[in-house]
């Protein structure tokens, strides 16, 4: 036997060895349903992986810190979050590091379902959740708060953010005089011109806050996240541009640079008329329990730049 066939057998020993102790610490039912081999109580602290950002800053809101030992590599807020063991990407999930956590439980997003059927292959509980709506957010932080034993402590945040959503005052005109919106997501900030831009559109939390704002979205058509190209800009002429810019886009080309980008688009009112606005720190691109400073700030911006 080479040495080269020696290791590789130790490798793939070695992951099976790891594969088996994360599977034996789980009992299946004779129905096929995994359950924990031991019973929760309400001080229980759950060894906890979260594998998104917004999945994240719940665990954090409800001051489950402590027994969060595993994220995903985009998890960098609160700041202590970028302390915590990195277990892979979106959809990358390194199983291996896994199990050496030994978690009681993963939580997951709706879009990383396809990960949902390895962890319970190992006996690991796991959750995933929807956040492409704000009723769907305030629903994640209630049941992780149920699942992490924090059920009043969720219930308090959901209350505050339920409150600040309704004082806020979106816009008060009739339909036909609504200002249109466009909120760019991403978009190519390298060219003298905006290109590849990706816009807010029929689905996610976005295009709910220009709605929640009092305003309409300039996208009407049935794409999710559309690309849109120079032509299509044009054509939808929006009364206001929202643009979300990466942190690290902002610090590199400037807000000055972004703007003399959208000012090789005259023919758009939002640049005739100076409705053209940069939202730069990363909260605006997460739809965790954050997304209320960003309907705050948007819903803002068009009461203070809109003429009735």
């Amino acid at each position: 036997m080479t040495s080269v066939n020696f290791v590789k057998i130790l490798t793939i020993t070695g992951i099976a060895l790891l594969f088996w102790i994360g599977s034996r610490r789980y009992e299946s039912s004779d129905s096929n349903e995994i359950k924990p081999d031991f019973q929760s109580t309400a001080l229980t602290q759950k060894r906890t992986v979260a594998l998104s950002p917004s999945l994240v800053e719940i665990v954090y809101e409800l001051e489950c810190e402590a027994s969060l030992v595993g994220v995903s590599r985009f998890c960098n807020y609160p700041p202590d979050a970028k302390n915590k063991p990195v277990v892979g990407g979106y959809l990358d999930l390194n199983l291996e590091k896994v199990i050496r956590l030994n978690p009681d439980v993963v939580l997951l997003l709706r879009e990383q379902e396809s990960q949902v059927e390895h962890l319970q292959r190992l006996g690991i509980e796991t959750h995933f959740f929807d956040h492409t709506s704000t009723e769907a957010i305030l629903s994640s932080i209630l049941k992780i708060g149920t699942i992490l034993h924090k059920r009043t402590k969720a219930e308090g945040i959901v209350s505050m953010i339920e409150k600040r959503m309704d004082q806020l005052s979106p816009l008060s005109v009739s339909t036909d005089r609504k200002p249109r919106v466009l909120i760019s997501i991403d978009r190519n900030t390298e060219e003298e011109q905006p290109s590849a831009l990706i816009a807010a559109g029929a689905g996610g939390v976005h295009q709910e806050y220009i709605e929640l704002a009092g305003a309409i979205n300039a996208y009407n058509g049935p794409a999710s996240y559309p690309s849109l190209s120079r032509e299509n800009l044009i054509r939808l002429n929006p009364d206001f541009i929202i643009e979300l810019v990466q942190k690290d886009h902002w610090r590199s080309v400037g807000e000055k640079q972004l703007r003399k980008q959208w000012e090789t688009y005259p023919e758009l009112k939002a640049v005739q008329n100076g409705r053209v606005f940069f939202l730069h720190e990363d909260r605006h691109h997460i739809p965790g329990p954050r997304f209320i400073e960003t309907l705050e700030t948007i819903s803002h911006i068009l009461r203070s730049n809109h003429s009735s």
